[in-house]
């Protein structure tokens, strides 16, 4: 039972009010009287007001006390919790690594053909190689304890991918949807016009992929989805035709169980940034930050 100040406020107001009505009954029905300069009637009028006060002040400070009572124990009982979940509680990072667009240049055209992997190319891709390289983060257990039943959410800014896709000359045509539903997921379609190739795609706002078992101090890959990685390609081969603009941040939330079954969670910024452009390929790095939860 936690109170916030709001409600802490609303029982002070309601303890006033009761206090006042016994004072505002008494001078309602005895307000044609005058003063006395009795004791005993002063006597009487203190009987009065001890006889109806002093339960309800006796009521309310029991109130008061059950609900710091209450408080105290929430505290000691989450306190409790932390010292004994944080010794054993996993601990994620995403590792901050360059890699490579692969070398394509003998297909020409770079969208639909390229992918990317953390080893420099040392010769051009062959046909079709693309589909044999899923891009994946690197991440790691650095903490104490055992992650179960862990689930990772990818969200995108579909409005701010709009913006840095987007792109026509006589080249090439980059158009983007208005933002859409289906079912309950939100997403939009891109669809791209070359004289080489014509598609179109669909970006969810988020997907998520589960994981399962992480121990500790183990690594794992973190696939990314498909069609993100395809909208970071088009964007690449866009940026060499229009002013540059860095691909959107992405947020990447990890959802897990430690060893007690208790449910944790931690979320990553996530940026894919451009290093340098080589002769037939380009070099990138990964950049992150974790947030507090």
């Amino acid at each position: 039972m936690k109170f916030s100040r709001t409600k802490w406020i609303i029982i002070s107001i309601c303890a006033i009010t009761v206090m006042i009505l016994p004072i505002l009954f008494y001078i309602k029905n005895f307000q044609n009287f005058d003063v006395s300069k009795s004791p005993a009637d002063w006597g009487v009028l203190g009987d009065y007001f001890g006889g109806i006060l002093n339960p309800i002040i006796s009521l309310l400070t029991l109130i008061v006390t059950i609900i710091i009572a209450i408080n105290i124990s929430n505290i000691e009982n989450r306190n409790h919790n932390e010292s004994v979940h944080n010794p054993i509680k996993p601990f994620f990072i995403i590792k901050k690594l360059d890699f490579f667009s692969a070398d394509v240049s003998k297909f020409e055209l770079s969208i639909g053909n390229n992918f990317y992997t953390y080893d420099p190319p040392n010769r051009p891709a062959t046909l079709y190689e693309n589909y044999k390289h899923p891009f994946f983060l690197q991440f790691e257990n650095k903490g104490l304890g055992l992650a179960t039943e862990l689930q990772v959410t990818f969200k995108i800014d579909l409005t701010k991918l709009k913006s840095c896709l987007e792109f026509e000359n006589s080249e090439l045509k980059v158009t983007a949807s208005d933002l859409i539903y289906r079912g309950d997921r939100k997403c939009m379609i891109v669809s791209l016009q070359h004289a080489r190739l014509k598609s179109s795609s669909v970006i969810f706002e988020s997907e998520t992929e589960a994981i399962g078992v992480i121990d500790k101090g183990e690594e794992s890959k973190i696939y990314l989805p498909s069609m993100l990685i395809r909208m970071f390609e088009i964007h690449n081969y866009v940026n060499n035709l229009k002013p540059f603009q860095d691909f959107p941040i992405f947020s990447l939330e990890f959802v897990y169980k430690n060893i007690y079954g208790k449910l944790l969670k931690s979320t990553f910024k996530v940026g894919l940034l451009t290093v340098e452009d080589k002769t037939n390929y380009s070099v990138y790095t990964i950049i992150n930050q974790q947030l507090n939860n």
